[in-house]
């Protein structure tokens, strides 16, 4: 969990979605990885499409466009591991950044456990 001095936060992963589906849906092992292979190759073409993700009454994965622009970087670093003052301009293409939001009503409804 995230804040209570752990270096790494817990990870979801393949193996928990396949777990809960099959205790949860009574689903075999073969169907719930085919059911987790769909699931995720949503979100894949979701992602690839710039598009919302929302995730039930959890939340929602919201792309956000970030326009180019020119960043500046005030050093170099040199061999030896120095560094060096020089004036450095890189232009930074314009890309899409996902953020993950979750619904107010979510939040109201339920604590969080990462600030515990």
């Amino acid at each position: 969990m995230i804040g209570n001095g752990e270096t790494k936060p817990k990870s979801v992963t393949k193996v928990n979605f396949v777990r809960k589906l099959m205790q949860d849906c009574g689903m075999s092992y073969r169907d719930a990885c085919r059911a987790y292979e769909c699931m995720v190759s949503v979100f894949e073409n979701a992602v690839l499409a710039g598009e919302r993700i929302n995730i039930g009454e959890v939340g929602a994965i919201q792309p956000i466009w970030v326009p180019p622009r020119t960043a500046h970087m005030g050093f170099k670093r040199t061999k030896g591991n120095r560094i060096e003052q020089i004036s450095q301009h890189y232009f930074l293409d314009g890309r899409y950044k996902y953020r993950f939001r979750l619904f107010r009503e979510f939040m109201r409804r339920h604590t969080l456990q990462w600030f515990q």
